[in-house]
């Protein structure tokens, strides 16, 4: 089971996280179809990761932790850090990024039920 699931959990981490730092233009559809709706509604509120218009995105830093519930595989949890810069505005923003995202298995896909995220700019 954890063999089957690892690179649908892992998956799900990446398509959320380029989302988020490197292609926030599809920020809105990536995690409306990764999460659940009220965590979907919170994630796009809480200001994580670049806002669209994003300019020359660079992750400096790219570090995810992801645990998968052993005996059914059908619960996991990911510790994810993240350093990234952008252009925007002619200005240049460099984020610190941590978050821990938790998981269920619905179906033969993952989804986000909650998350926990601190984010700050770095000077």
């Amino acid at each position: 089971r954890l063999d089957v699931q690892r690179p649908r959990v892992k998956g799900v981490v990446r398509d959320v996280y380029e989302a988020l730092f490197l292609e926030p233009e599809s920020m809105q559809q990536i995690i409306s179809g990764r999460f659940s709706r009220g965590a979907a509604r919170a994630m796009l509120q809480s200001g994580a990761g670049f806002r669209p218009g994003a300019e020359r995105v660079t992750t400096l830093t790219r570090r995810a932790n992801i645990g998968i519930q052993a005996h059914t595989a059908s619960a996991a949890a990911a510790r994810i850090f993240v350093r990234a810069r952008a252009r925007g505005s002619g200005s240049v923003v460099r984020l610190r990024h941590r978050a821990t995202m938790w998981m269920q298995r619905e179906g033969d896909g993952w989804q986000v039920i909650g998350f926990e995220v601190d984010q700050d700019r770095i000077r």
